[in-house]
């Protein structure tokens, strides 16, 4: 297996690099070859059926199916549905098959003397306390709060067990029908006029409303206000039954700010939905293995960030997005845009860490022999690190990729030529599955696949060096495949990588830096949990 021969010394920090700041300047050859890629690209993404009346359609039955359900029980009534994800934000790709509503109850939290709101047991998480336990709540709290568990289970049980049999709603372009129900999701399908058929998966999210101004200033932080200001001075965020914990015995709510970023990306400028559903289509496809880490939402998040930025062409957005993935990669964390304190991949990081292109490991012998070979043998003593070193080796690949990413755009000489390294992509994940799968098949170290993200974090910022040094099996037969083509810049290349910065002389010396300024800013997770507090509480009965 060919390896990544790079002396570390040979790069040095550039220090007389002029530091453009605003848009890079790059060759125009590249800007119309990134330009044209964009184009292709985006072509696919579009709708092959008319989508207006299939949103309308569904819109349509969903509400009379919720509406009427909830009118059972006064406490969980419907007021309206709000249409948020994708379809709202006009981002949804290929096919309109899929649909998220929150169904916003009818009923005024805040107003309601018998709650009250205070802060959940970590960052983006609120508990609501039941003041005066009331006959009409009691069944619904845990203690002297209200349960989101209860509360999504009570609201289940309204809605109705078939749906086959609902009346079908016509359009001039096709029928949607009822087909079966899974909890609160909705198993549709449309019938195009010329007889096609369409499967649809329509998301329901319980929520209680909330207008943001009005909560308390223990639930809010000085970068939402501004943020939410800038979208509307009215605009309500949403507490949805979604626990802090994946446990029963949890208590937080979490605060939902997805329909304001819905409101964020609709606004956004056609080049910008451009390049989002592009990237969305490398990002969620088969191509990049359905990475945990590469969700619709991580990219979401990513976007918004850059949403208000003004950029003079597509390859000045996609690099800004790139570099954004690079730095949350390197810092372990991708703070959300509403609520910068929490971390989009924690709960990947913790309990379902994937490796990269649905292979199960990318810890393999290879690279654990490095890492004994670099790392004082005091600290790989307990075992428990090494699902740390784990995730931060699949951490370090897809920072690797981004980086990737770059080297190829700021060089492309025509959208060929991206296509065609996208192709070998593909072709090196399929390969590379085969090949891992069958060496690891046998292997019994499944709990190597996540660990605790505090963990993670410190192994990361103390052993940064060792970890851009590595030499990643896959990575580097992807690299290799690349350049038997010629399709990357080696030098910039390595030099990213370890050194994280570099200035590409095909852009006028545009200089990239990948450095991580603001480390204070990265998401620290809390010691304790209502899963924690539960278990405290269950050891002091035991006790007595």
């Amino acid at each position: 297996m060919s390896m990544l021969r790079v002396a570390v010394t040979r790069y040095k920090h550039f220090t007389n690099i002029p530091k453009f700041f605003g848009t890079r300047r790059f060759t125009q050859r590249t800007v119309q070859a990134v330009s044209d890629f964009i184009d292709f690209k985006h072509d696919k993404t579009l709708f092959k059926t008319e989508a207006y009346n299939i949103t309308q359609a569904v819109t349509r039955m969903v509400e009379s199916i919720i509406i009427q359900s909830s009118e059972k029980d006064h406490r969980f009534k419907i007021r309206s549905l709000q249409l948020i994800g994708s379809m709202y934000e006009e981002t949804k790709i290929s096919v309109p098959n899929e649909f998220d509503f929150f169904a916003v109850f009818d009923y005024d939290v805040i107003g309601e003397r018998i709650f009250g709101l205070e802060p959940g047991c970590r960052p983006g998480f609120t508990k609501i306390r039941v003041k005066e336990i009331s006959k009409e709540w009691l069944d619904c709290c845990q203690g002297l709060y209200l349960s989101p568990h209860i509360c999504m289970r009570k609201f289940e049980s309204l809605l109705p067990s078939q749906i086959a049999d609902i009346e079908p709603i016509t359009t001039p372009s096709g029928t949607l029908h009822g087909w079966k129900r899974r909890k609160r999701t909705f198993d549709l399908y449309w019938k195009d006029a010329d007889g096609s058929k369409i499967e649809i998966a329509v998301d329901i999210m319980p929520a209680f409303p909330v207008i943001y101004r009005d909560l308390p200033t223990t639930l809010r932080e000085a970068c939402t206000d501004t943020r939410m200001h800038e979208i509307g001075p009215n605009q309500a965020c949403f507490l949805i039954p979604r626990s802090c914990e994946h446990y029963y015995e949890g208590k937080c709510w979490h605060n939902s700010f997805a329909h304001a970023e819905s409101e964020l990306i609709r606004k956004m400028d056609a080049g910008k939905k451009k390049c989002h559903r592009v990237l969305k289509q490398l990002f969620t496809d088969d191509l990049m293995g359905k990475s945990g880490f590469l969700t619709s939402y991580a990219l979401k998040s990513a976007i918004m960030y850059k949403s208000k930025k003004e950029f003079n062409n597509e390859l000045d957005f996609l690099l800004y997005i790139f570099i954004h993935f690079a730095k949350c990669f390197d810092q372990t964390c991708m703070p959300t845009y509403f609520l910068t304190k929490t971390n989009v991949w924690k709960n990947i990081i913790e309990h379902r860490t994937q490796n990269i292109w649905d292979t199960k490991f990318l810890y393999d012998f290879h690279v654990k022999r490095q890492i004994i070979e670099r790392i004082d043998k005091d600290e790989l003593k307990d075992p428990s690190c090494f699902p740390a070193w784990n995730v931060a080796v699949i951490l370090e690949f897809w920072r690797r990729m981004m980086i990737l990413f770059i080297v190829l755009f700021c060089r492309a000489k025509s959208s060929m030529a991206l296509d065609f390294a996208f192709s070998l992509i593909d072709d090196a994940h399929s390969k590379s599955n085969q090949f891992y799968m069958e060496r690891l098949k046998d292997w019994k170290i499944n709990w190597l696949v996540a660990a605790p993200q505090f963990d993670v974090m410190t192994l990361r910022k103390n052993h940064r060096k060792v970890i851009r040094a590595l030499d990643i099996p896959v990575y580097t037969e992807l690299v290799d495949e690349l350049q038997k083509y010629k399709l990357l810049d080696m030098r910039a290349l390595n030099s990213l990588v370890l050194n994280n910065q570099y200035a590409f002389e095909a852009g006028d010396n545009t200089f990239i830096n990948l450095d991580v300024r603001r480390h204070s800013n990265v998401y620290m997770p809390h010691t304790s949990s209502c899963k924690s507090e539960a278990l405290l509480l269950r050891q002091l009965y035991t006790n007595r």
